[in-house]
């Protein structure tokens, strides 16, 4: 039972720290909350009024830390080589560039380094953009082109967002962009302190909002990404069945091993008139007594190396692949009582065999055997 449990601890840990490390990368672009009228899609997200009273008024909220407005706009990007399309963001000076790089300045951009050596651009040159602005009958005209130095890139191994997000200046975009409303946006993103949100929650900042604006969770704005996380709890639910169910099996033979060994004991026992759940209350103590060392050593070993990977990524990991460059883990407390909660269950009903054959034990043939 040991090594069902460091196993089956390690992995609940690495699956809980993969799921949060990728969940802060996606809310570090998009927010736990995203809100913007209805009708937005990748080619065209409608311009609004930045409203700063909206942003107060749910700025207050207790599970609020933070609103972001955002500008989003479809553009074209010119390599040495070839174009692609991309999604220009504008953000303001209160980004913190998931803590990598701070907000761009005017004339500049950030972008991927995969979407840099796609187009061959290498840091400090200045690669032309196209934009698309639309009139208020909804034809479309292109821009003159514009240059922009690159000045730093960024790499978060998303496909999501690596693939086409390119950070602007807030303030230089809204010059581009804004010219039928003097402060325009297209989103605000909401951060929250804890990332669950609730249904309620959801229908109050629909209300205060608008009926004209929706309001979407990081999950429903990228469904493909959860969706795949949702699947590696899968894999720990297959992992774990087997690990029981041969811990169950190596715990049972153990057990009647021990039956086996004292046989003759507990008959003679039985013979003195010793009541026989007496016999199986006491070899019941001592198999408790090797499951629960187990388990606790299991749990010492586990969280030593989850503290290990966690502090100092000792095991890497290919980030092109697995969108993180390390293993991550995170201990939980709660994953591991439950681990341990099904290992002594389990154990507990693999003495049922062994118990009931000591039960049924007959005194005359074990007397005769010795």
């Amino acid at each position: 039972m040991f090594v069902a449990t460091v196993v089956m601890v390690l992995a609940q840990s690495i699956t809980s720290g993969f799921r949060l490390a990728i969940k802060q990368k996606a809310v570090s672009f998009v927010g736990d909350v995203v809100i913007q009228k209805y009708g937005a899609s990748e080619i065209h997200i409608p311009l609004v009024e930045d409203d700063h009273v909206l942003k107060s008024q749910i700025s207050q909220w207790d599970n609020v830390k933070h609103v972001r407005s955002v500008l989003l706009r479809p553009a074209i990007l010119k390599g040495k080589q070839a174009i692609t399309g991309i999604l220009a963001k504008g953000v303001g000076v209160d980004f913190d560039g998931m803590g990598i790089f701070p907000s761009p300045s005017r004339g500049s951009i950030v972008m991927s380094r995969t979407l840099a050596m796609r187009l061959d651009i290498n840091k400090g040159e200045k690669p032309r953009l196209f934009f698309f602005t639309q009139d208020s009958l909804g034809g479309i005209t292109m821009r003159l082109p514009r240059s922009f130095l690159v000045d730093t890139f960024y790499h978060t191994g998303l496909k999501e967002f690596d693939d086409y997000v390119v950070f602007f200046n807030l303030n230089e975009l809204q010059e581009i962009f804004c010219s039928l409303l003097s402060n325009c946006v297209t989103t605000y993103e909401v951060y929250l302190n804890k990332s669950e949100v609730s249904s309620e929650q959801l229908e109050s900042l629909a209300l205060l909002a608008g009926p004209d604006m929706s309001v979407d969770t990081t999950r429903e704005l990228l469904p493909n990404l959860f969706n795949w996380l949702d699947y590696l709890d899968i894999n720990i639910y297959i992992i774990s069945a087997l690990l029981l169910l041969v811990g169950l099996l190596s715990m049972g033979a153990a057990f009647l091993t021990m039956v086996l060994e004292r046989v003759n004991s507990f008959g003679v026992l039985k013979a003195l008139g010793m009541p026989t759940f007496k016999l199986v209350l006491i070899l019941g103590f001592q198999f408790a007594f090797i499951i629960i060392l187990s388990i606790s050593l299991g749990d010492i070993l586990s969280y030593l190396l989850v503290m290990l990977q966690e502090n100092f990524k000792i095991i890497p990991l290919d980030a092109d692949v697995y969108y993180l460059d390390y293993v991550p883990a995170e201990w939980k407390w709660s994953d591991t009582f439950l681990v341990n909660v099904f290992s002594i269950t389990l154990s507990l009903i693999a003495m049922v065999i062994p118990g009931f054959y000591l039960w049924r034990l007959p005194v005359s043939r074990v007397i005769r055997m010795d």
